[in-house]
């Protein structure tokens, strides 16, 4: 009932583990085997040494596996050396890839943001202009003529006030028309 990309992703994982697996297995075994022949050739140099009767050629025996064994640990060494380099390269590496990321993403989110601004102000700025359009009253060429109830309503203190509210009608309603 998985989903197959999920399935299949859990396949590859396992793969990888294998294949991974068996390359440090190898890697292990090839380097057991070299230190077999290292030990032997000591075993080798040991026997030479002991079957010479005469002591400098014995000295020179051993100073020549002196200049082999410390070549190999040379070897070793600088082996060590560049897998210690290896991480601090990845992490410079990581680090440079990262800043360029950050640079671009920025620089893309930058000028999204540009787009935008410019997208409301340019939505702004046609809001403007449609409200100007609409703002505007188209001329007539006949007046509007409106009816008012009678300014006077039977009561002489709301005389003026009932008449300032028509005219205030009429005018408004004149710059709606």
């Amino acid at each position: 009932m998985d989903d197959p990309l999920e399935r299949q992703e859990r396949e590859e994982e396992k793969k990888l583990g294998w294949k991974l697996r068996m390359k440090r297995e190898k890697k292990r075994r090839d380097e057991v085997n070299r230190w077999t022949t290292e030990v032997a050739k000591m075993k080798d140099c040991r026997q030479g040494v002991e079957a010479k009767a005469d002591d400098m050629a014995k000295w020179d025996k051993v100073l020549g596996y002196l200049e082999v064994l410390s070549a190999a640990w040379m070897e070793e060494s600088q082996a060590n050396r560049s897998q210690e380099v290896a991480p601090s390269a990845m992490r410079s590496e990581f680090r440079e890839f990262a800043r360029e990321m950050v640079t671009h993403v920025g620089g893309e989110v930058r000028r999204l943001r540009e787009k935008v601004g410019k997208f409301c102000e340019d939505a702004i700025e046609g809001a403007k202009v449609a409200a100007a359009v609409e703002g505007e009253a188209r001329p007539r060429k006949e007046p509007v003529k409106l009816k008012f109830p009678d300014a006077y309503g039977g009561k002489s203190d709301e005389n003026f006030d009932n008449w300032e509210a028509s005219v205030n009608n009429y005018v408004y309603l004149q710059h709606i028309v």
